[in-house]
């Protein structure tokens, strides 16, 4: 029912996944963290692709927006790189000079290999990088393991961490895409699940204040509203979604994420300059939660974390 292909993309391979009946498909690149590269699903029996991608190699070894990244082990800032973690202090490298931070995790431009696919019954493809701890500030190994896979009109990825070390592991994660969905995003709407806003200071550092959220509670047209701002979801008991809904083609853009202990109970929205797309990012915890600690997860040795969100239209 599956078929898997691959394509180059400059010198890195694409691994594609399609629904041989429907024509949906997924892929990723491996050799850069794993990352999504496209998602194409079927929208009143049209092909539609939801993911806004880089189109030039030279982009993503010059990362600047993450597009499609997977971020462990933590998404969005730690301020200035550095935190304390059980009595020890890191300093972590420096990739967003502009504001002085760490950003987007460890792994987004490491090398995944291929450990498993099911194209038999199950669009499924299953990615894992082994990390060593040797990163600068980073003194942790453990493995992160990556679970795609598409079926009813439905992209999904579960993510794994083991942690293969002697101390606490100290992690969140996040997923970084970009939907477009046919227009621009001021004439697009948007649905916010039940959230509080997080303020940030003038370098994205969280303050410490939230703020319910009213607006965007129901769905409301998004017209010339900057984001770049973090949420907390407030009913960590359910899976929660965040709407987007496009009335050019009729199409509802669904982000969902397994909320609950430990689980993605955040959400970073971001419009990038030219507003062509739109980011709703899925996360385990805020900004700087090496600092703050807010929802930063702990995993024993040897113990293992997991996680899921994907997407789907309608």
């Amino acid at each position: 029912m599956y078929t898997q292909t691959t394509k180059l993309f400059g010198n890195y391979k694409v691994v594609k996944i399609t629904n041989s009946v429907t024509g949906e498909y997924f892929s990723i690149i491996p050799e850069v963290g794993g990352r999504v590269h496209e998602i194409c699903l079927k929208h009143e029996n049209v092909l539609i692709n939801i993911l806004d991608n880089e189109q030039d190699v030279e982009a993503i070894k010059n990362e600047r927006w993450y597009k499609g990244a997977i971020l462990v082990p933590f998404p969005n800032r730690v301020r200035a790189g550095s935190y304390d973690f059980n009595g020890e202090h890191y300093q972590l490298p420096i990739n967003f000079p502009g504001e002085g931070h760490a950003i987007h995790g460890l792994v987004y431009d490491k090398s995944f290999e291929i450990i498993t696919t099911d194209i038999a019954e199950k669009g499924l493809l299953t990615v894992r990088y082994r990390y060593n701890g040797s990163i600068e500030g980073y003194p942790f190994p453990c493995t992160v393991k990556y679970v795609f896979s598409i079926e009813d009109n439905n992209f999904s990825c579960s993510i794994s961490v083991v942690n293969d070390g002697e101390k606490t592991l100290p992690f969140g994660v996040g997923w970084h895409p970009y939907f477009i969905l046919g227009s621009d995003v001021d004439n697009l709407y948007l649905k916010l699940p039940n959230v509080a806003s997080i303020e940030v200071d003038e370098k994205m550092i969280p303050t410490g204040k939230k703020d319910n959220m009213n607006d965007f509670e129901n769905l409301d047209q998004t017209h010339d509203t900057q984001f770049d701002t973090g949420f907390e979801i407030l009913n960590i008991n359910e899976v929660a979604a965040t709407k987007i809904y496009n009335p050019a083609n009729n199409l509802t853009l669904e982000s969902w994420q397994k909320t609950g202990i430990n689980g993605f109970n955040y959400i970073q929205v971001f419009t990038p300059p030219g507003r062509k797309s739109i980011a709703v990012e899925p996360m385990t915890c805020p900004a700087d939660a090496f600092n703050s600690k807010e929802s930063l997860i702990e995993l024993p040795p040897q113990e293992d974390w997991s996680g899921s969100f994907g997407v789907r239209i309608y």
